[in-house]
């Protein structure tokens, strides 16, 4: 026979792990609005369509607490990590069904809706999105709703360099152009022309030719971004 100090120890233990729990990943909640998804626009926006007083209707929906990277903006172009945030909400989403929660605030200045979305397994895609870094955290009061899972999402994204995390991606942050694009530098030997690929890896040009460049050259870069010439 367990003593009440012991049983008093293991529900303390069983209480923290649902803690715990609870903290990764909210509960779904009822009086969700049922839509299916039309069109992904890219990785944090989608068109879907949901009966409104018996008639479909279908709206713009940017998701909430999440950003990922652009494809499609007029002005910031395709940016690194945007074509597989794209292509992941793509596949999770179109054509499917999902659940839409809004906040407090259901519009923004473009008039799209503003809402969590929810997959039928009961799983926040949004928060799935960072969680796997495809987008990070972005927060616009007063839409703070589980705004603290975020937090942890996006901490785990980070330590496990998952996504737009990932080394490769942050050096073409770092040096703000996107993978493939040539650049020019003023270097103490006149303008150089450069690339970083893909994978991060920077190259010079030199006539028509590509040439690997060295590592002191990407340090340089990424120390002195005024000397890039846009």
């Amino acid at each position: 026979m367990l003593n009440m100090r012991k049983i008093i120890v293991i529900l303390l233990v069983l209480l923290a792990l649902t803690g715990t729990a609870l903290e990764i990943c909210p509960p779904m909640p009822e009086g969700l609005i049922p839509a299916v998804v039309e069109k992904v626009v890219d990785g944090d926006t989608i068109w879907a369509q949901a009966v409104e007083d018996g008639i479909p209707v279908t709206h713009k929906v940017r998701m909430l607490i999440v950003d990922t990277p652009e494809t499609v903006h007029p002005q910031k172009g395709e940016e690194p990590g945007g074509i597989e945030a794209s292509e992941y909400t793509r596949q999770m989403l179109d054509g499917k069904t999902v659940y839409l929660e809004y906040d407090k605030e259901k519009t923004d200045v473009y008039g799209r809706q503003l809402c969590h979305v929810w997959l039928e397994d009961g799983t926040l895609f949004t928060l799935h999105l960072v969680e796997q870094g495809y987008g990070q955290m972005k927060i616009y009061p007063p839409n703070v709703k589980y705004q603290k899972f975020f937090v942890a999402a996006q901490q785990y994204a980070k330590e496990n360099e998952l996504g737009i995390w990932e080394q490769r991606l942050r050096i073409h942050d770092l040096v703000g152009v996107r993978p493939s694009q040539e650049f020019t530098v003023e270097t103490e030997d006149g303008p150089v022309i450069y690339m970083l690929d893909p994978s991060g890896s920077l190259f010079y040009k030199q006539g028509y030719t590509w040439y690997p460049a060295a590592a002191d050259d990407l340090i340089y870069i990424m120390n002195y971004p005024d000397r890039m010439i846009k």
